[in-house]
């Protein structure tokens, strides 16, 4: 489990909302936890409504009604991030989804024969946090990656919790029986971590 917070230091939102005038009733994500917020496809804030489309994420301009438009289209690259779901909080949006890493390891087999191991396939989990006190120019705070597929995730507060699973590829241990390639690794674009490997200790197994 790891989690990321929506306000990387030196980002903390300044306002409740990306906008004052906004509906006074409106809908939100339902919730199993009082005070706990799940991801979901559709995130609003009685004035803006985000939503995933189409693998991209699209912001309406939803009040007054009868002014409803789209001001803003923050678009991917399907074959480099598929979105899942967003969390908002104040003037902080989060995306947060999954992608494909290639990777390509060498390493020694059971009876000790050296070998290379082909190239292997893995899901990775992805964060984008912006910054949409003006959610017509969005503009992106901060990305964090890390090794694992994406199965949940929570708020709460400023904090969002991620829940990652990844299988340990136990077949490229190194003949000296190292554990450095089985660790999941993460990067993070606001304190410059790239391929940083976690520790054991980072890590929790739910059975």
């Amino acid at each position: 489990m790891m989690k990321d917070s929506l306000v990387p230091s030196g980002f903390e939102s300044t306002s409740s909302g990306s906008n004052n005038t906004a509906a006074s009733n409106y809908s939100q994500t339902n919730i199993q936890v009082a005070g706990v917020d799940e991801g979901d496809t559709v995130k609003n804030d009685g004035k803006y409504i985000y939503l995933l489309e189409n693998g991209d994420v699209k912001i309406v301009e939803a009040y007054p009604p009868s002014e409803m438009k789209v001001v803003k289209t923050i678009e991917y690259d399907s074959n480099e991030f598929a979105p899942t779901e967003l969390y908002l909080s104040g003037d902080r949006l989060a995306v947060i989804g999954r992608f494909y890493s290639n990777s390509s390891k060498g390493g020694i087999a059971s009876d000790a024969t050296p070998q290379r191991i082909a190239s292997y396939t893995m899901y990775r989990t992805r964060v984008d946090v912006y910054d949409v006190s003006n959610p017509t120019v969005p503009s992106l705070l901060r990305t964090s990656t890390f090794d694992g597929n994406l199965l949940s995730s929570r708020r709460i507060e400023n904090r969002v919790y991620i829940v990652a699973q990844m299988s340990a590829p136990y077949w490229i241990l190194d003949a000296d029986g190292s554990t450095e390639d089985m660790l999941p690794r993460y990067d993070d674009s606001v304190s410059g971590v790239s391929d940083k490997m976690a520790t054991c200790a980072d890590i929790r197994f739910f059975p």
